[in-house]
């Protein structure tokens, strides 16, 4: 612009900002540029026991004079970085506490450090350490800083508690808020409120405005809006996708415009609906149109999958084993087992043998044996009598002898 005069402002759709005006025609001022590591020596040479008027909040002026000029930020270091922040000074756990663990072997804090960080028996949130003369003592717990069981009835100057850095999982999108909270927000910095976000299983994404915190739901650009005062921190896990490449997956069930390539992922990530869990998603960045980011159930590796070419466009997928945490529960599944199969199979041969061979060798004996007894009630009806006279022997007493013929 040519001046600030050509700065319209629009009461009814215009967004609030600050306008700044640069005088770059001015070309000598490029020429008295200061580098940073001589700004302070050489404000402190043109400024130092000068009189500076100001005003105060009544508009009337007051006279100030320059003793020094300090920098500030030379010997502080930014712990923003660190894994674990110091949160409470001369405290530490309750040993005795049942959500407490003790760290064995630990002599330095540095051993503390990574039995919290490496930890296998739990996810470790929260750490305290004493160092002593001869012994040191480390205590670990998976509960964050403000629920942690902290021993408040004794203080140690030798003691403190650290608690894990969970805004490094975090990416900020500044100057933007919901437009509808699904939560109360909380009195809580920022760093606070990653970590209770990071303990919320419904936790997908927070806003931090200032002191209060909220914890939000799945990031779109049509679902949040301007402020200046506001931030929302969403997941940081581009780094877990991996491009498939220029094969796009044609069936998606969900598509959100104006996001980055790190929103989209974090959008996908976040996705665990049973019905629709998003497998991989298709992100096609800003150019002549706005970016799209489209999420999808299927994979490009499936041969079953439809896909399409693309030009501008491209495939990410989750790095297989990359995201344990979010993968729901497995359900059961109602079925048989193949030990159970196949004891299944060898009783139907059982069977088979029975029914084919077993019962015609039994029907076989059973018409044998049934013959046999026929013919022996045959014979026992053919059993006769016969009356045969003695020629030789008159009949005695009335008797007279037989003989009997079978």
């Amino acid at each position: 612009m040519k001046g600030i005069e050509n700065v319209k402002e629009d009461d009814k759709k215009g967004q609030a900002c600050q306008v700044f005006q640069i005088p770059l025609h001015n070309l000598n001022r490029m020429v008295h540029e200061i580098t940073n590591k001589d700004l302070q020596s050489r404000l402190l040479r043109d400024t130092a026991y000068k009189t500076v008027s100001l005003t105060d909040r009544f508009w009337k002026p007051v006279d100030y004079k320059v003793i020094d000029i300090i920098d500030e930020t030379r010997d502080q270091t930014d712990h923003s970085g660190n894994l674990f922040r110091l949160s409470h000074s001369d405290e530490k756990l309750r040993a005795n506490d049942p959500n407490v663990a003790v760290a064995a072997n630990v002599k330095t804090f540095s051993d503390c450090y990574r039995n919290c960080k490496n930890s296998d028996e739990l996810e470790c949130r929260t750490f305290s350490y004493c160092s002593g003369e001869k012994t040191s003592e480390c205590l670990v717990t998976n509960m964050t800083p403000q629920k942690a069981p902290i021993d408040l009835a004794k203080s140690d100057s030798n003691c403190a508690v650290y608690t894990k850095n969970n805004l490094l999982d975090y990416s900020v999108i500044r100057n933007r808020q919901f437009k509808s909270l699904s939560s109360i927000p909380l009195e809580l910095n920022v760093y606070q409120c990653a970590s209770e976000c990071s303990s919320d299983e419904n936790c997908v994404s927070f806003q931090s405005c200032g002191t209060t915190c909220t914890m939000g739901g799945f990031y779109t650009d049509s679902g949040t809006e301007y402020d200046s005062d506001c931030e929302i921190y969403i997941p940081k896990v581009s780094n877990m996708y991996q491009p498939t490449g220029r094969k796009l997956v044609s069936e998606t069930f969900h598509v959100e415009f104006n996001l980055n390539y790190d929103q989209c992922a974090a959008l996908c990530y976040s996705w665990t609906d049973d019905l629709d869990s998003c497998q991989s998603f298709n992100f096609c960045p800003t150019g002549r149109s706005t970016s799209t980011c489209s999420l999808s159930k299927y994979s490009v590796k499936d041969s079953k999958t439809a896909t399409t070419d693309a030009t501008n466009c491209s495939n990410y997928e989750l790095v297989k084993n990359s995201n344990k945490k979010r993968q729901p529960a497995p359900t059961e599944k109602k079925g048989t087992s193949g030990s159970a199969a196949f004891g299944i199979i060898l009783i139907f041969i059982a069977t088979g043998f029975l029914f084919g061979i077993g019962l015609p060798i039994a029907y076989l004996k059973m018409k044998t044996l049934s013959s046999r007894i026929a013919q022996g009630t045959w014979n026992e009806q053919s059993f006769t009598w016969e009356r045969q006279v003695n020629d030789e022997e008159p009949e005695a007493d009335g008797y007279s002898d037989y003989k009997s013929n079978l």
